[in-house]
């Protein structure tokens, strides 16, 4: 895409997110009604028609076909853009010596191999940047594949120090850094003739990437964003002319909602969400039943052998949970309230799934808002830019890959 279609691509975008914002932008689990049911009557109603299988059943088609789309023309006009469907262009995979990779997993692997692949050829740059490196695997085979030093930042020192040597065992020219990029200065890491790469990197992680090699005027960036809700503040600043001037204000939970995709798996795990799902806004209603608290009462992570038991354990398990909380309840165990909130919790969760087929919509435009902000910040700042995708969707949802190459170098 020229600059002129990103910036085109980012107004439609934002006007479309800001126009539709009450189907999306509030707390699912908060909602005892569809809280928009009398801006969209028409979509209400169809929805309210369906059965539970089909709600299930629309909920893991490709949101690019989905029905609903009928009802927001602008939105469905929007998904013709290649970058908002699950795949668009793909790089070829490099070519992995099995040696290189040992103890990566399969789907991690595959991400590696195809961000690498998708690395500027042309960029004169003669040395690498591996950002939040982990244990260095991305920086081990883009140094390996390009026959380039890498040096690698990473701030958890276990991992510098089983990546300094694996790399050494393997002789490859990687040198890690322990550093805490948030904190400490990286400006003697990234130079003129730097190459940056970033595969996941969360929120603040990744604007802080950005920022830097920007400030340091580096040969390219090559970057996939993930979790875009940690970050220090609490609302989303934006980095660009563009999102500056924009309507939306985007809070933690709003930066969630591209990370919010339908997980794949089988029946038997599709089976233990809905359950898990059900018991957790079951026993918000136990809570509230025994006027003990008011909207929604949320859970620890618990183990999943409680999902085995029955519901009455599960809620002893719970009064219990609460009780050691920062903000603890003091709830007891009635079991006469056992049968009503069960039966009022499912039907919320009837109610949210109806939602969320709707809700869904929005996650990859507002992940591809995000993503197009840093894109026109780079602009800005005198870089070309390329956006697609490097990967399959089922390989990871987080597959937007943003590449900004220096305009006094030929175009990525």
């Amino acid at each position: 895409m020229t600059d002129a279609e990103l910036e085109i691509l980012f107004q439609q975008l934002d006007t479309c997110l800001y126009q539709h914002r009450a189907l999306w932008q509030f707390a699912p689990f908060a909602q005892d009604d569809v809280p928009w049911q009398a801006t969209y009557p028409a979509l209400y109603q169809a929805l309210s028609a369906l059965s539970d299988e089909d709600i299930a059943q629309i909920s893991t088609i490709d949101d690019a076909v989905s029905p609903w789309l009928e009802s927001l023309s602008d939105l469905k006009a929007l998904y013709q853009s290649p970058l908002l469907r699950h795949s668009s262009h793909q790089p070829d995979t490099t070519d992995v010596p099995f040696w290189l990779m040992q103890g990566v997993k399969g789907r991690k692997q595959d991400q590696i191999a195809r961000f690498v692949s998708a690395l500027p050829t042309n960029a004169g740059q003669s040395h690498l940047l591996e950002w939040c490196a982990g244990k260095g695997h991305l920086g081990r085979l883009a140094a390996f594949d390009r026959r380039q030093a890498c040096t690698s930042l990473e701030w958890q020192s276990d991992l510098c120090d089983d990546g300094q040597a694996l790399s050494a065992k393997l002789d490859i020219a990687q040198e890690f850094v322990h550093l805490d990029v948030l904190k400490q200065s990286v400006g003697p890491f990234i130079q003129p003739h730097s190459g940056v790469m970033a595969l996941h990197a969360c929120g603040q992680l990744h604007q802080r990437c950005i920022d830097e090699t920007v400030k340091a005027n580096a040969a390219w960036l090559t970057l996939s964003p993930c979790c875009y809700h940690l970050i220090s503040g609490e609302h989303y600043q934006g980095m660009s002319q563009a999102a500056k001037a924009s309507r939306l204000t985007l809070c933690k939970l709003d930066l969630k909602l591209p990370l919010q995709q339908l997980v794949t798996g089988g029946e038997r795990q599709r089976l233990l969400r809905e359950k898990e799902l059900l018991w957790r806004l079951a026993f918000s209603h136990y809570c509230q039943l025994t006027q003990v608290a008011q909207g929604y009462v949320s859970l620890p992570n618990f183990p999943k052998i409680l999902l085995s038991g029955n519901y009455s354990d599960f809620v002893s398990w719970a009064i219990a949970a609460k009780a050691k909380s920062k903000q603890p309840l003091a709830l007891t165990f009635v079991p006469e309230l056992l049968e009503l909130s069960l039966r009022v919790g499912q039907q919320q969760q009837g109610m949210l799934a109806r939602i969320e087929v709707v809700r869904q919509l929005f996650r990859r435009p507002l992940e591809l808002w995000l993503l197009l902000d840093k894109a026109l910040f780079l602009k800005q700042h005198g870089y070309h830019i390329r956006l697609n995708t490097f990967c399959d969707f089922n390989v990871t949802p987080r597959n937007y890959l943003l590449i900004a190459q220096r305009q006094s170098l030929p175009p990525c």
